[in-house]
């Protein structure tokens, strides 16, 4: 019964699947929304420490996954290629510069 009325079965299946469909929708755009949201606080502020992103590098597996990555900086700033030096040995990673 729907608010006292009766409604057959087929109807009132047809009924909760719109509303799970409906639910998941909702659901769906909020999830975007706050990717949206997060990733373009993370894309607008790369300067600023990054908690989430040092925390999933550090996580992974050294021998399969760290041991296939490296660095690679091209430039003339000696206190960016001082950093990725701190950051590549940090995590163990190999670190090629080329500056000018």
């Amino acid at each position: 019964a729907r608010n006292g009325n009766y409604m057959p079965p087929e109807l009132a299946s047809a009924s909760q699947s719109h509303q799970g469909l409906h639910k998941r929708h909702n659901n769906n755009k909020k999830l975007t929304r706050y990717q949206r949201s997060t990733s373009m606080a993370v894309q607008s502020r790369p300067w600023e420490k990054q908690p989430a992103a040092e925390d999933f590098v550090s996580a992974l597996d050294k021998k399969r996954v760290l041991n296939t990555w490296g660095v690679l900086y091209c430039g003339g700033s000696k206190s960016v290629e001082s950093k990725l030096r701190k950051i590549s040995n940090k995590y163990d990673l190999e670190l090629h510069t080329e500056t000018f």
